[in-house]
């Protein structure tokens, strides 16, 4: 499984691109602006996708899902608990996105912690995490995992937006993800990547949680 990363947009949300090397069928995750950037990158790689998956609902994650959806005739999957998100933001939406070109996603079957999803014949695990949002996932291919804003290099998703948990979060991270081998590489919503292990050694957010 290749991993492409692809910040977009003016927050810099990390959009990623799973590609199964073998059937160059992809998954792609996130994507949160710059439609035309992504759908040019997946061009460039051959790559087919046959579906799009959102970490969570919040707009610099899915903005760009309904035109993608549009240009691949492909599902967008999410997890239930997140789909009032696409309604919460109508402010932010308007000082970052251009509300005009915004295309509401076709919502798929939905995702639920420990759904196993085939992206080509690599298998991709769900892991709920709430916290950061009610509905947030990862989604975990091989000996990584796409984390979206649960987990940062020595950082944690803040909890102060709707449906916000610090408990949430710091449960999800430490019952689901620090359990992880600690090899792990995560791939976050924003930022660099990093793994498990240097999480539990380094992150001041959830070294005394540990």
């Amino acid at each position: 499984m290749k991993i492409h990363t692809i910040p977009v947009g003016i927050l810099a949300a990390n959009c990623q691109i799973l590609i199964d090397e073998e059937t160059m069928e992809a998954a792609i995750i996130d994507p949160g602006d710059e439609a035309e950037k992504i759908e040019q990158i997946i061009k460039s790689t051959e790559a087919k996708p046959t579906m799009i998956l959102l970490t969570h609902g919040h707009p610099d994650h899915s903005f760009a899902a309904g035109e993608l959806q549009k240009t691949f005739d492909v599902d967008v999957r999410m997890h239930e608990a997140d789909v009032p998100q696409f309604e919460r933001y109508p402010d932010l939406v308007a000082m970052f996105y251009n509300p005009d070109s915004y295309v509401k996603p076709r919502l798929g079957e939905f995702l639920n912690d420990g759904d196993s999803i085939k992206v080509g014949n690599e298998v991709v695990e769900v892991i709920h995490t709430p916290g950061h949002s009610p509905g947030g996932l990862c989604f975990k291919a091989g000996s990584s995992v796409i984390v979206g804003d649960t987990l940062f290099a020595g950082s944690i998703g803040r909890t102060d937006l709707h449906g916000g948990s610090y408990e949430d979060l710091i449960s999800s991270i430490k019952e689901k993800l620090l359990i992880l081998p600690e090899e792990t590489v995560i791939y976050p919503g924003h930022g660099p990547t990093s793994s498990i292990g240097l999480e539990k050694e380094d992150n001041p957010h959830i070294g005394e949680d540990i």
